[in-house]
This record gives C-alpha cells, sequence and structure tokens, in this order.
C-alpha cells in the first residue's frame, strides 16, 4: 500500500502531470460538445442572436477580433514587465 501511495505522489509531483490533465480533460470536452452541437437544434433568439453566428465568415471575423485583442494584450503585458525589471 505504501508503494501505491509513493508512486501516486511521485506522478502527481512530475512536471507533465497538470498539463496531462488539462489536456485529457480539453479532448474529453471538446468531443462532448461535438456530439452536443450534432444533435442539438438550438435557435438563438433573444441576446443570444447576436453571440451564435450563421455563417463561417461572421465566426472568422469574431475569432480575429478576440486573437488580435489577446495578441495586444499579450505584448502590453510583455512590454510591461520587461520596463519593470
Amino acid at each position: 500500500m505504501k508503494k501505491i501511495i509513493y508512486h501516486i505522489q511521485i506522478i502527481r509531483s512530475s512536471f507533465w502531470f497538470v498539463p496531462l490533465i488539462i489536456m485529457i480533460g480539453g479532448i474529453i470536452l471538446a468531443v462532448s460538445f461535438l456530439y452536443l452541437d450534432a444533435y442539438s437544434q438550438l435557435k438563438p433568439s433573444g441576446l443570444l442572436q447576436y453571440v451564435f453566428t450563421e455563417s463561417a465568415d461572421s465566426a472568422r471575423t469574431i475569432l480575429s477580433v478576440i486573437g488580435g485583442a489577446m495578441i495586444g494584450i499579450a505584448g502590453t503585458v510583455f512590454s510591461i514587465t520587461l520596463w519593470l525589471y
């Protein structure tokens, strides 16, 4: 029993344990959401119709804006970090 606990502690303290759990969780969530999307008939109404897009071009535009904003924020944080040190 002590050997099992020891090996579990060694695995949990390794560098790749948390990223591996996050990656496995992400894969499970992706497959689950793809299954949910394929078998549900969601017709957004009200405020949700502005969040859920109807075409690939709209989704591409939204993702481009989000990606550009993230790059801008990362650049700002990086430059402030270098400036402080």
